[in-house]
């Protein structure tokens, strides 16, 4: 199976969250920040873990699903509405167990806008909390031999990089994103069947900026840099060329990411009319497994 998750440009958080109808109890918010560290973070998790039932899912992770998520305000954020002393009478509705959105329109004379998701996950989400919802059935069924992907599409500042990423020093683990909690889970669940399955890893991340791709694991100015190329047979589409690393643990994938994401920054800043909001980030993890006397 493989996983890709990428990050390219749901509604924005500032301009129309700022109330809730719909009451919960999760917890609260938490800040968002920004620059590049890694630490492992495999230990900093619950340990064993429960995939859910093969009854309880009944294939419903085999298709499309659409789900927005509202990001909680960062410290700038609050600051900013704290000192302007901001407030709204404009206010979301959320109902329909969390899968229809009514949003009002700045003209009072037009009615409100409706929409119907599968999941609308709200800014008191924690990260945690939103991997539950968003990401682990994924990470389970790619353990299963199916690939599977996560797109976060949203217009700038709407949270994707902290939605898949989380901070991006990777210092405060309860703020991980989607991308490290899946790259965590995938090694637990790989783990508990070791005594009679085997396992390879890899990972390859490119960008795609206006129809280009790039390599973001290899150096850019290397002389003998292969120009990437994709294509595509029946159903399957893979892009030459690209650079495949081998993992064996979760510290190899944050290091790479964290290599990935100072090779895209820098980029951004070597060349003139380079617009990061354009360019999306795609990170690809190839799972293989065979049992131990190779005979699948």
């Amino acid at each position: 199976g493989s996983l890709s998750l990428a990050a390219a440009k749901p509604l924005a958080p500032n301009e129309l969250s700022q109330s809730y109808t719909h009451a919960t109890d999760d917890e609260a918010p938490h800040s968002n920040s920004n620059n590049a560290k890694m630490i492992p973070i495999s230990k900093d998790f619950d340990d064993a873990p429960q995939p859910s039932s093969a009854k309880k899912k009944e294939k419903e992770s085999d298709h499309i699903k659409v789900i927005c998520r509202f990001r909680p305000p960062n410290s700038k954020e609050r600051a900013e509405e704290k000192r302007q002393n901001l407030s709204s009478n404009r206010e979301i509705s959320v109902y329909n167990e969390n899968q229809s959105l009514e949003v009002p329109r700045k003209s009072k004379n037009k009615p409100k806008m409706n929409f119907t998701l599968d999941n609308v996950i709200w800014h008191d989400n924690s990260q945690e909390q939103t991997f539950n919802k968003l990401a682990k059935g994924t990470v389970e069924s790619v353990i299963e031999g199916y690939n599977c992907t996560i797109f976060a599409f949203g217009q700038t500042g709407s949270g994707k990089t902290y939605t898949m990423f989380g901070p991006d020093n990777y210092a405060r683990v309860q703020e991980l994103g989607i991308i490290p909690r899946s790259v965590d889970y995938m090694f637990k669940l790989l783990d508990g069947g070791k005594n009679i399955l085997k396992y390879q890893i890899s990972l390859s991340i490119c960008e795609v900026y206006k129809e280009m791709l790039r390599d973001l694991l290899t150096n850019a100015k290397a002389k003998n840099r292969k120009r990437l190329e994709i294509l595509s047979a029946g159903k399957e589409v893979t892009v030459k060329n690209l650079t495949e690393k081998p993992c064996e643990s979760v510290s190899d994938i944050l290091k790479y990411i964290v290599m990935a994401q100072s090779n895209r920054a820098k980029h951004t800043t070597d060349f003139i009319g380079h617009d990061s909001s354009r360019s999306h980030c795609v990170v690809m993890i190839s799972v293989t497994q065979r049992l131990l006397d190779d005979t699948i």
